[in-house]
């Protein structure tokens, strides 16, 4: 294992081989399993195909769970949420071209540290996919 996250009721891994698993309830999406299953009794491998901007298949670094979502950081710095409707992974800021390292999860947002040590906030429950807060600066020795 290389990364696990635990929600309200399911949890998630990324494997050496950049394999994401999870198991637990699907039932609000938060798996990113699509189809008709609410309950993944053993890990499972989740399907998270996710392109770079060379157009190859990005390689999933981090993965993050709390209350009823899943979160995952790509190699390329993207950030892919579990979407409610379509139980399975969105892109999300897609337009405020930052390179994100790290991710925080809390049962209403993400908290995401970027390249420049900059921190912004994603509300979970707001309409707009690419809407950020930006919060702080950290500045750097």
């Amino acid at each position: 294992m290389v990364d696990v996250g635990c929600g309200d009721n399911h949890s998630v891994i990324t494997t050496i081989k950049e394999t994401v698993y999870g198991w637990g309830s699907n039932n609000e999406g938060q798996l990113g399993i699509m189809g008709g299953q609410m309950i993944v009794k053993e890990p499972t491998e989740i399907s998270v195909i996710e392109f770079n901007v060379a157009g190859k298949i990005d390689a999933i670094a981090k993965v993050k769970a709390c209350g009823y979502y899943t979160a995952i950081r790509t190699r390329s710095r993207r950030i892919l949420i579990t979407d409610k409707k379509t139980k399975s992974f969105t892109p999300i800021l897609t337009k405020c071209n930052r390179m994100f390292e790290e991710l925080y999860t809390s049962p209403s947002y993400l908290l995401l540290k970027d390249n420049e040590g900059s921190l912004f906030l994603y509300g979970l429950e707001w309409k707009a996919l690419d809407h950020v807060k930006h919060l702080i600066r950290i500045r750097g020795k």
